[in-house]
């Protein structure tokens, strides 16, 4: 058991190294358990993200794992959450530079008036 402990390891640091929008696919074609224990276990995890969600803390974050392990057993939901990946961090992105271009913003009419506000 030892051995499959260590292999999941092995797995999931790989998982985390991966190239984003190809995570989850490589992820589905290289998954070392049986179907059923990764298919119980996600469930498990996706209930217990939904019951404790609303909670403060990381609850609902125990849900996307659950998601990750289903995606190892089932490539349509790989694919969809690669796809999802990449539109999250291009959000993200766009987010971050909005944020630092309206502090930009903020700035100027100081600099250029500094008997402004």
């Amino acid at each position: 058991m030892g051995a499959q402990f260590s292999r999941v390891r092995r797995t999931l640091e790989w998982f985390g190294k991966a190239e984003p929008g190809k995570r989850f696919g490589d992820f589905h074609d290289r998954w070392p358990l049986a179907r059923g224990v990764t298919v119980t276990a996600g469930l498990a995890l996706i209930a217990f993200g939904v019951a404790v969600g609303w909670l403060p803390g990381p609850g609902g974050f125990v849900a996307i794992f659950g998601l990750a392990l289903l995606a190892a057993v089932w490539r349509p939901l790989a694919e969809f959450l690669d796809n999802a990946e990449l539109r999250t961090r291009c959000f993200w992105r766009r987010l971050c530079e909005a944020g630092g271009t309206r502090a930009k913003r903020l700035e100027s009419p100081s600099k250029a008036n500094p008997t402004a506000g």
